[in-house]
């Protein structure tokens, strides 16, 4: 009968050879950690106030011949723990916009800087609008990692500092958008709890994203509550109809008759120019659906109010003759008509539709 081999010393020995391999992790670090290491003990000896350039521009002056940007972006994830370290030990503007570079660069890789980048957001001490541009900028980069960062992402976009101008609010929306669908439920909340900056932001970031944002729309318009439409039309007034895929969206156009008259009725300030911008938007994604939306359309032209009878009939004539289901309607409307720009709309979508 053969000996059974004994099997503890192969374990022992395995176990040594880990052991050893961890140690030897431990004392030498990585390529990317011992070029972290350089860059970060580099970029702190240069005395930058005799430079007209700024620090990202600026040659390392070594072998690689690598501007300080260029040397970070190259670094790896094994880097991303130093890079950590060297933001929570203290960085003027300059030294953080490398590292959030790097970190961007590294994408969802650099996942372990998540928790001090969210810390950054949620402290009370204020940091300057544009470097906490570049903490939402680098999240954004990270894709699902960043998700637990979200919930102090919108809150900072809550506070009514934040993208006043309309130049800041589309390069923040365009910013949030990258965050993609998971963005989406905060955005609205930010709609309905949020200052005017805030939801105007909202509706931005919504429709930067696009088709993805689009089932949760049609949501808003089926509430029950009209400011919900509300939101929703302004989301999808920001939408490029030619890329969005919108079908769903107007199985009820009349939903978003009652959000562009919303619209119009709560900002007295000009309220023409107002109304029709927010129609033309709206009609360019009726007009999308086409046939779909031919019936729910035509039913506006019974609307009271002649803007909205006169937006029904520009919609039907942009959509041309696949509206022929509403002829009968528009000319019943037509004889009816007072108003000169509702005629002359009006005559517009007969003569388009007409065969």
């Amino acid at each position: 009968m053969a000996k059974k081999r004994k099997r503890w010393p192969w374990l022992i020995a395995a176990a040594g050879v880990a052991a050893l391999v961890a140690i030897i992790v431990c004392l030498f670090p990585s390529a990317d950690e011992r070029r972290a290491t350089f860059l970060v003990n580099r970029m702190r000896t240069i005395d930058r106030h005799d430079w007209s350039a700024t620090l990202g521009d600026i040659p390392v002056n070594d072998s690689n011949g690598q501007t300080f940007r260029q040397a970070f972006e190259a670094l790896g994830p094994k880097a991303v723990p130093i890079l950590v370290q060297t933001l929570e030990g203290g960085c003027d503007d300059q030294e953080q916009e490398v590292i959030f570079a790097a970190l961007r660069k590294n994408g969802p890789a650099a996942a372990a800087a998540v928790p001090y980048l969210k810390s950054v957001l949620e402290d009370p001490n204020p940091m300057a609008h544009y470097q906490k541009m570049q903490v939402i900028e680098t999240l954004s980069a990270m894709g699902d990692a960043a998700t637990p960062a979200l919930p102090a992402v919108a809150a900072y976009c809550q506070q009514d500092q934040v993208a006043i101008f309309d130049s800041d609010k589309e390069k923040l929306a365009a910013v949030l958008a990258g965050f993609g669908e998971p963005i989406i439920p905060h955005m609205i909340k930010l709609m309905c709890n949020g200052g005017f900056q805030g939801q105007n932001l909202a509706y931005r970031t919504v429709g930067k994203i696009g088709p993805a944002a689009l089932p949760r729309m049609i949501l808003l318009l089926r509430n029950p509550d009209p400011s919900f439409h509300l939101h929703a039309a302004h989301c999808l007034s920001y939408m490029d109809s030619k890329t969005s895929p919108l079908a769903g969206v107007t199985e009820s156009p009349a939903h978003l008759a009652e959000a562009i008259r919303s619209d119009w009725d709560s900002k007295p300030a000009d309220p023409d120019k107002i109304f029709w911008l927010r129609a033309q938007y709206l009609a360019k994604l009726i007009v999308a659906n086409g046939v779909s939306a031919v019936k729910g359309t035509a039913a506006l032209l019974d609307d009271p109010d002649w803007r909205m009878r006169t937006f029904a009939a520009n919609t039907l004539g942009r959509i041309g003759p696949r509206a022929k289901g509403a002829l009968v309607a528009l000319e019943k409307c037509r004889k009816k008509a007072t108003q000169k720009e509702e005629c002359y709309m009006l005559d517009e979508a007969l003569r388009k539709i007409r065969p």
